[in-house]
């Protein structure tokens, strides 16, 4: 006999009750490896992840000496007019401050430099003790 909702009762049914238990099983299974598969790449996901902003050292600074600094995604850094070259670092921090270290020179000069909250200047000192600073142009 139909229950009142229309479909058959489970009791009439052993085949339909036999089934739906491995047939949930599976569906669990495959939900959970969707899920799953979603959280490990989320490339399938609909939202595209965030891409990571440059670091704000990238660019143009106007140097001691009238030069130019050039600091690239490379981590290499070139000079104008002087033709100079070296690379720079990010330096981790205890303190929300951005550290950096310019390496001049195939190690001649070493400048470790703080970033102003604004992300507009550098400031700090060589390995000798001198006063190091630049503005960032763009």
């Amino acid at each position: 006999m139909p229950a009142s909702d229309g479909l058959p009762d489970s009791a009439e049914t052993p085949i339909l009750t036999a089934m739906s238990a491995p047939f949930s099983l599976l569906f669990r299974g495959v939900l959970f490896s969707l899920i799953a598969l979603l959280a490990i790449n989320p490339a399938l996901s609909s939202e595209s992840p965030k891409e990571k902003e440059p670091d704000p050292i990238l660019g143009r600074w106007r140097w001691i000496g009238k030069q130019i600094v050039t600091c690239h995604e490379d981590h290499k850094m070139t000079v104008t007019p002087t033709n100079r070259t070296g690379t720079w670092r990010s330096v981790p921090s205890k303190t929300n401050e951005r550290k950096y270290e310019l390496t001049w020179d195939e190690g001649l000069y070493v400048d470790q430099l703080t970033m102003s909250k604004d992300l507009k200047s550098l400031k700090g000192k060589n390995q000798k003790g001198e006063k190091i600073e630049g503005t960032k142009i763009e």
